[in-house]
């Protein structure tokens, strides 16, 4: 074949090329979008997705449907869209949990990262919460209590490697604390305990632990955000005793790696209209939610040093996945 007609078949196919992803674009979505949430149906994380998926089914003109897939910390849930085709028809929301696996290292049957990652959708910080009978009224009698006795104070988390966790060995890591860390298989028997006095302190998600401070069962001493959060006026943050402490859950959309970016285009452009409704603002904000858009390339940069971050304080507290 002489130079000039391969070069006239090659543009032609990649005009064609162009035209059907143009095509699949201007036909999207023809069907509903399944959107997997690697969490139990009721809390906070599906909460979250139903708001904004009501919104994104005004912009896109089409349906989204929630299917909770809860097991591993989002691992279940992320093998299962790891295999789905990459069509923008399957979604994958993950929280920061799961990437704490991958940077403490997880064993994966699969590639964790190779997904598109779409925008991180809000943040919630953590609410430092003690029993209502404690002695400790603000975080500083926390941290003199546990400089007076090491390793003798006890800390609760939802799970080793999980959020709740990591946000407190940093606070240690930062103050140069040491306590004992008790973890539990999910929130709320750790936040029971606590009410109990059984447990000293927990860094607790906001969503579970509000109810039980509204009830004055739990005190909150500080929260892990860099500001204070409007749904616990007066409580500071932990950053006004330890500059720089900054942690909080995080929440990204994500979807098998390589849809077309037509398609890509239309669901980034979905999500962060929704994110800027007013209606989803007020509606995840009753579980301390706040908003916060990026573009896929932000966040790519923000995971790729959140992941470095606890890589460091995995390996500085000795934290094993497999029993610490």
């Amino acid at each position: 074949m002489k130079l000039g007609r391969l070069i006239l078949c090659i543009a032609a196919t990649i005009g064609a090329l162009a035209f059907a992803a143009q095509a699949h674009a201007a036909d999207y979505p023809n069907r509903p979008i399944k959107w997997v949430v690697g969490y139990p149906p009721g809390g906070a994380s599906d909460y979250l997705v139903r708001a904004i998926a009501s919104e994104m089914e005004k912009d896109l003109h089409g349906t989204i449907v929630i299917e909770n897939k809860p097991g591993a910390t989002g691992i279940v849930a992320a093998s299962s869209v790891h295999q789905s085709p990459a069509d923008g028809y399957t979604l994958l929301l993950e929280s920061d949990g799961y990437f704490n696996n991958v940077a403490l290292g997880e064993k994966f049957n699969f590639d964790p990262l190779d997904f598109d990652y779409l925008t991180r959708l809000a943040v919630i910080p953590n609410i430092v919460v003690v029993p209502a009978t404690s002695p400790f009224k603000t975080i500083q009698d926390l941290i003199d209590a546990a400089k007076k006795n090491p390793d003798k104070l006890q800390f609760a988390s939802g799970g080793i490697g999980t959020g709740t966790h990591i946000a407190t060995e940093l606070f240690m890591k930062q103050t140069g604390i040491k306590m004992v860390h008790i973890p539990y298989k999910g929130t709320q028997a750790p936040l029971i305990d606590l009410v109990a006095g059984r447990i000293d302190v927990m860094f607790a998600g906001a969503a579970p632990a509000m109810p039980l401070i509204k009830s004055g069962q739990l005190r909150p001493i500080a929260v892990t955000s860099a500001e204070p959060i409007a749904a616990l006026p007066g409580v500071p943050p932990v950053a006004n005793t330890v500059p720089h402490y900054d942690q909080q859950t995080w929440y990204v959309a994500m979807a098998p790696k390589g849809l077309s970016a037509p398609v890509k285009d239309s669901l980034v452009h979905a999500l962060h209209q929704a994110l800027d409704t007013d209606s989803v603002k007020t509606a995840i904000a009753k579980f301390g939610f706040v908003a916060s858009p990026t573009t896929p390339e932000q966040f790519a940069g923000f995971l790729k040093t959140t992941i470095e971050s606890t890589k460091e304080i995995g390996k500085e507290a000795n934290i094993n996945l497999r029993g610490n």
